[in-house]
């Protein structure tokens, strides 16, 4: 009978010894592949920010080259614009203002990119010299 107990007891703790080991190891690889994971979100927001650099970039050559004008100077002229345009709030914060001119400027890109089947780069640079055009 001893030496049954002594089995029971040495299953029950070999089982126990078991299930702690698996459990470690799979926090273990749950928390590489969080490591990964974060790696890899890292790497879509890097690509994702140099991707916008370089539309913004490719739009501004374009509008140097087509008006051949400062590209900034009709950038803040578009943005200007697209604030009066749009009937933006006086009682809102400059900041607030700037961010919301800049969205309207980059949905109204973004939807004719998508009818015409353009580069967002082109469409972005149309729709900048075009706003930057109007006179209020």
């Amino acid at each position: 009978m001893q030496k049954t107990e002594k089995n029971a007891v040495s299953i029950e703790e070999n089982l126990n010894n078991n299930f702690f080991k698996n459990s470690l190891k799979i926090s273990i690889k749950k928390k590489e592949e969080s490591k990964e994971n974060k790696v890899k979100n890292i790497q879509k927001i890097f690509y994702k920010k140099l991707s916008a650099v370089k539309i913004i970039k490719e739009s501004l050559e374009i509008i140097s080259f087509q008006t051949r004008k400062n590209p900034l100077k009709i950038l803040l002229d578009a943005v200007h614009n697209a604030i009066i345009n749009n009937n933006i709030n006086n009682k809102l914060p400059n900041l607030k203002k700037i961010n919301l001119g800049i969205y309207f400027i980059i949905k109204g890109a973004k939807e004719e990119s998508l009818k015409k089947q353009k580069n967002i780069s082109e469409c972005l640079a149309y729709e900048i010299i075009k706003l930057s055009k109007l006179n209020f």
